[in-house]
C-alpha cells in the first residue's frame, strides 16, 4: 500500500512526467508547493524546473498569485486547440455537422426555454426572484453544458 491509496496513479513515472501529468490537467491556478505535493515529488526545484518548461511551451501559463508569487494556471487556448485538432483526426466531417446540429438545436431550446438571447442573459437569471434552488441548478446544469 502507498501512502496514497492501494496502488499508487504514479507507479512506474518520474517526477518530471508526475509534474507534468499534474499540471496538464489543471482546473485552476496553482502554486509550485501545491503541484509538488500532488504530484508526489520531494524537489521544490524539479517541480518548477518542469512547470517553467511546460509554461514556455505553451503547455501552462504563468500568473500572479494573491500572495505575489507566480502560481501555474490552465491553457485554456492550447486545451481548445488540442481538443478541437482531436475531433478533427477522430470524426468524419459528417459526424461533426451533425454534432455542432445538435448542439444548435439544444441552445435554441434553452433560448426559448427561458426566454433568453444569449447564454449571458442566461446567467443573468439565477439571481431572479422567485427561483427555486431546483431552477437554479437546472440553469447552471444548462450553463455548464
Amino acid at each position: 500500500m502507498t501512502e496514497r491509496g492501494l496502488a499508487s496513479w504514479s507507479d512506474g513515472q518520474t517526477a518530471r512526467e508526475r509534474v507534468r501529468a499534474i499540471a496538464t490537467t489543471l482546473t485552476q491556478p496553482r502554486s509550485v508547493d501545491w503541484v509538488r505535493e500532488e504530484a508526489q515529488v520531494s524537489s521544490w526545484q524539479t517541480t518548477k524546473d518542469e512547470l517553467e518548461m511546460l509554461a514556455e511551451f505553451g503547455q501552462v501559463q504563468i500568473v500572479d498569485g494573491d500572495d505575489g508569487n507566480p502560481k501555474y494556471a490552465p491553457n485554456y487556448q492550447q486545451r481548445y486547440f488540442t481538443e478541437l485538432t482531436e475531433l478533427i483526426n477522430d470524426h468524419t466531417r459528417e459526424e461533426l455537422r451533425e454534432e455542432v446540429a445538435t448542439v444548435q438545436a439544444q441552445i435554441d431550446d434553452w433560448k426559448t426555454a427561458f426566454d433568453v438571447e444569449s447564454r449571458d442573459k442566461l446567467e443573468a437569471t439565477l439571481t431572479d426572484d422567485g427561483l427555486s434552488s431546483d431552477e437554479i441548478r437546472e440553469r447552471n446544469r444548462i450553463l455548464r453544458r
